[in-house]
């Protein structure tokens, strides 16, 4: 009786979780993946578990459900090219997924807007129009679906930025229905989140405004600084903006209650700023820090003994704030945000020879696809090895 006793509880034990349901395909940086999966942090899960799983520390994200145990490897799977690298400089300047995710916008060197549709496919593309007549001595730099999906902001470095009506099926004919002339050169811009009417952007003299859709070429200084805006985020609920600024300075500001405040002095000129559970932001120190919304560090990660790493470019957190992807130079980085141990993970680098600087992020509204765009002009599509 005790041999039968000691049988059954050996064969419960040790062979319970392995009959578990195990999710073999890679969920990397997917809004699916960091939603829906438990988030139980290896050291706190029992080593014996663990050997069964033949699973090293550190290389998976482990979670118990009951005696269950799940595992999602993370990883990004390359999918397409979906514009080819050109000979010499032809940068990818601005990239923008639609929040119905059926439309990618993509801004390239020659000023024209190219669409494609939510398998990669090229469906259309139009010119852009300078403010003066016949002037080409400008560029795109930066796009933004409205939240109705059928207008798409385009800011220019020739101090404009144009409202064009696209529809909501291909083909249909653009036209442009706002536009708002500034004083200096726009560059940066952000779409709040559940804000319709109401787009916020920067300008080289320090200004942050915002201009209202339904008020034909109206927009208005929300704060003035004296140093040059070289980028702008959104909260994931939509009330607050930040704009980082040459100084090192990022400032925030309620929308609601049109109070600014600067919350942090960073180490560098914060090019890389994205807003989601937290505030993460890069530059040219080789460092990933990640600030609380009151400008205290949550973490930081440092690669300046690693001479492979650059400067970091450009960053942008999936819709659920969860997971960050960050630009650099040949590669780029996913960081996924663990709740249970209320820290960051760096979960990959995916690495790309002959890619140069990653000059534009942008996550499809469903979390399940990344888009990157090159220095280069190249252009490729990644997904989550689940989402095939």
């Amino acid at each position: 009786i005790r041999a039968r006793f000691f049988f059954v509880f050996f064969f419960f034990f040790f062979f319970k979780q392995k009959t578990a349901y195990e999710i073999s395909a890679c969920l990397v940086g997917s809004e699916m993946c960091i939603r829906d999966s438990p988030k139980t942090p290896v050291d706190v899960m029992s080593e014996r578990v663990a050997r069964n799983l033949n699973c090293r520390k550190g290389s998976c994200i482990y979670g118990l459900i009951g005696y269950q145990a799940v595992r999602y490897y993370m990883q990004i799977k390359y999918l397409k090219n979906i514009s080819k690298a050109g000979d010499g400089m032809q940068k990818v300047t601005a990239i923008s997924w639609s929040f119905n995710s059926k439309r990618l916008a993509v801004a390239s060197a020659d000023r024209y807007i190219h669409l494609f549709d939510e398998a990669g496919n090229h469906m259309e593309k139009f010119p852009t129009k300078p403010i003066i007549k016949g002037q080409k001595a400008y560029v795109v730099r930066a796009l933004q679906f409205s939240p109705d999906n059928q207008k798409l902001a385009i800011a220019q470095s020739d101090n404009i930025i144009f409202i064009y009506k696209l529809g909501l099926e291909w083909n249909e004919k653009k036209s442009i229905i706002n536009k708002y002339e500034q004083s200096s050169s726009v560059t940066c811009m952000c779409w709040p989140n559940q804000r319709q009417n109401e787009i916020v952007f920067g300008l080289a003299e320090g200004k942050v405004r915002v201009g209202y859709i339904r008020k034909q070429y109206k927009s208005e200084s929300l704060y003035r600084t004296s140093s040059y805006t070289v980028s702008i985020a959104g909260s994931l609920d939509g009330q607050s903006i930040i704009s980082g600024h040459l100084d090192h300075s990022i400032i925030r500001m309620n929308l609601e209650k049109k109070e600014k405040i600067q919350i942090i002095k960073h180490s560098s000129v914060p090019y890389a700023l994205d807003w989601g559970v937290h505030i993460a932001v890069g530059g040219n120190d080789q460092m990933l820090t990640f600030y609380d919304e009151g400008g205290a560090v949550v973490q930081k990660f440092d690669y300046t003994s690693d001479e492979t790493v650059k400067e970091f470019t450009v960053a942008s957190f999936n819709p659920s704030g969860e997971s960050v992807a960050v630009g650099n130079f040949n590669k780029f980085f996913v960081y996924n945000y663990n709740a249970r141990r209320k820290q960051w993970d760096e979960m990959t680098v995916k690495r790309i020879d002959n890619y140069y600087s990653v000059t534009a992020l942008a996550w499809k509204k469903d979390g399940s696809k990344l888009t990157t765009g090159s220095l280069c002009g190249c252009l490729l599509y990644t997904s989550d090895a689940a989402d095939e």
